[in-house]
């Protein structure tokens, strides 16, 4: 096991604490979001059969693209590429799959997950949840991200975080919660 009273050499880091994850409050008007959450119904929400680990899923989900709602492209990009230059200042390529509207119902829930696989050539890189309907609108349902920050949001409250951080959405115990989720892409570490 590597410790540090065993280094050869240590290499002086003045290294700075990042954040797992970032509140950005109002981040969408609840008008918006009303929005968001009327067009998914139109377009419909069809079931997470298996999610990208091939788990099954209770959760359903509405894929929207650019040409059904542009504005919310341009503030994801704005806005997430301005906090990754604040914080984590990782390399951005831009964003390569749909935005999601969730749907969770009573006993939803997503399982503890990552969003980056690193077997495809431009991973997720920052992950974003965008809540769009008010707190009081469910019970349960609660985003924990790397296990230890855990987001009280209300309508148009966005959680911005490294694809590589653990996280989940505990189980919905009544009323429906629906959020988005984006994820914003870039070329693989090296």
């Amino acid at each position: 096991m590597l410790k540090r009273e065993n280094l050869i050499y240590a290499i002086p880091l003045k290294l700075k604490s990042l954040p797992a994850a970032v509140k950005l409050p109002g981040f969408l008007s609840p008008s918006h979001c009303r929005r968001l959450i009327s067009l998914g119904r139109r377009k419909g929400f069809n079931p997470i059969e298996n999610d990208r680990y091939g788990q099954a899923s209770t959760t359903t989900a509405c894929r929207l693209l650019p040409e059904d709602d542009e504005l919310i492209y341009k503030r994801l990009a704005h806005r997430v590429t301005q906090l990754n230059a604040e914080l984590w200042q990782l390399s951005l390529a831009g964003i390569y799959e749909p935005v999601s509207v969730l749907c969770y119902r009573p006993a939803a829930w997503i399982r503890p997950h990552i969003d980056a696989d690193y077997r495809v050539p431009d991973p997720s890189k920052l992950s974003c949840s965008i809540q769009l309907v008010p707190r009081g609108s469910f019970a349960g349902g609660v985003l924990t991200i790397a296990e230890t920050e855990s987001f009280d949001l209300d309508i148009g409250d966005a959680v911005v975080f490294p694809s590589h951080m653990l996280h989940t959405v505990s189980p919905i115990k009544s009323g429906e919660r629906f959020a988005l989720a984006a994820w914003i892409h870039g070329p693989p570490f090296q």
